[in-house]
């Protein structure tokens, strides 16, 4: 099964693009974590941290060169979990003359309880670790200001502050309602109420995927 998961900043997508893709037995495949595992001292590797470090977007067609690059791995051809590629209608019209999804799990939550997400969130200082904690939600470190899988200390990113996160959000739902309209018109698109717990958000995925 070829499945995209979607939703604004906080809404909880990659978390639950883990446990679909654990569940299907397939890759989770997320484009930050794409760049992030790219050799630095590469070609490839230079081109992307050029715009990086610059703090621009990586362009639509290098991020396609990369997602391909990645689909063409034997452990893709059974299916595959995305999460956060496509991120416009660009992206979403280039990449579907190639690939199609099963189905598009649309996770909806609205911008006040996604800024109370972003509010509570820590994250890993260290960048091979990265893992992210929620002291006002889940899942919560089990020491605080300590990652619980490598003990390395927790910060909070400059992009979670009220007013970057209500910028990234108001930017997430402007390329991001465009590219759902062009998959509701395959009718490929499940909504799923993101304002559940984490369980029973994952529960109404299994169920409107008829996974068991």
């Amino acid at each position: 099964m070829h499945i995209l998961i979607v939703g604004i900043k906080a809404s909880g997508k990659g978390t639950q693009a883990r446990q679909i893709a654990e569940e299907l037995n397939v890759p989770h495949i997320s484009s930050g974590d794409l760049l992030r595992e790219i050799d630095k001292t590469s070609p490839l590797g230079k081109e992307v941290r050029s715009y990086i470090d610059k703090g621009n977007y990586i362009p639509d067609k290098l991020i396609l060169k990369i997602v391909s690059q990645r689909l063409a791995e034997d452990d893709c051809q059974k299916g595959v979990v995305f999460d956060g590629f496509p991120r416009t209608l660009v992206q979403a019209k280039a990449f579907d003359k190639s690939y199609k999804f099963d189905k598009v799990i649309f996770i909806d939550i609205s911008k006040k309880n996604a800024l109370h997400r972003i509010a509570g969130r820590w994250t890993c200082s260290n960048e091979h670790c990265n893992i992210s904690y929620n002291i006002l939600t889940t899942p919560k470190p089990q020491k605080p200001g300590i990652c619980d899988e490598c003990g390395s200390k927790l910060f909070q990113r400059e992009d979670e502050t009220k007013e970057a996160a209500l910028k990234r959000i108001n930017t997430d739902l402007k390329e991001m309602n465009p590219m759902l309209e062009f998959y509701e018109k395959q009718r490929i698109v499940i909504k799923i109420n993101g304002e559940q717990s984490i369980q029973d958000v994952h529960a109404e995925i299994v169920q409107k995927l008829c996974l068991h």
